[in-house]
């Protein structure tokens, strides 16, 4: 099975170095878009201490985007966008065991998002904005299905610059209304966009 899915991933990788020899990535913004993003960044959210109150907590998480969507000339993108982010917390307090361990945490927010580019090539600063919903989960070393997870709303915004076709800098801000945690985020990401 795994063998299976190496075989998949590297078949789409191969793919993917063909890109801008394929009809449907001619280095213009319009039409189909696909487009992935890593960095990292800053993140603070509310924490829960073991008496019960808030602890305000900084991070600073691997971030992950991925965006698949349409442009409809070479200014604007319309796209369904998840921007992901994972740190650990040490010494973690398990309600399960009652012991302390480190947990790993994941935050998303995934929906709808717009770019708008001010120049319709390369080099081009642009502008981001996005509604979605908002995840958060913790992940235990003692549950192996998971631990707490909630969702609400979630925003993001922020600009970036395009300094090659396709290859951009992106810093974006993530707000989140999880009750108890309220998450803000400033992220930097290298992204690299086909279209």
């Amino acid at each position: 099975m795994t063998k299976k899915y190496i075989t998949l991933a590297f078949l789409f990788f191969l793919l993917f170095l063909q890109t801008p020899y394929v009809h449907g990535w001619d280095n213009k913004r319009r039409g189909f878009i696909l487009g992935f993003g890593l960095g990292s960044g800053f993140t603070s959210f509310d924490d829960h201490k073991e008496d019960g109150g808030k602890n305000r907590q900084y991070k600073l998480p691997v971030m992950i985007d991925f965006k698949i969507g349409y442009s409809i000339n070479d200014l604007w993108q319309i796209y369904w966008t998840t921007k992901n982010s994972f740190f650990r917390l040490p010494l973690g307090f398990d309600p399960n065991t009652g012991s302390k361990e480190d947990v790993t945490m994941w935050r998303q927010v995934s929906g709808l998002g717009c770019s708008y580019f001010f120049k319709p090539e390369a080099p081009s600063p642009f502008i981001v904005a996005g509604i979605g919903r908002a995840a958060f989960a913790e992940f235990w070393p003692s549950e192996r299905d998971g631990g707490e997870s909630t969702e609400r709303l979630g925003l993001f915004g922020g600009g970036g610059f395009e300094f090659s076709p396709g290859w951009s800098l992106e810093m974006v801000v993530c707000w989140d209304n999880i009750p108890g945690r309220e998450f803000l985020s400033l992220r930097t990401t290298v992204n690299v966009l086909w279209y």
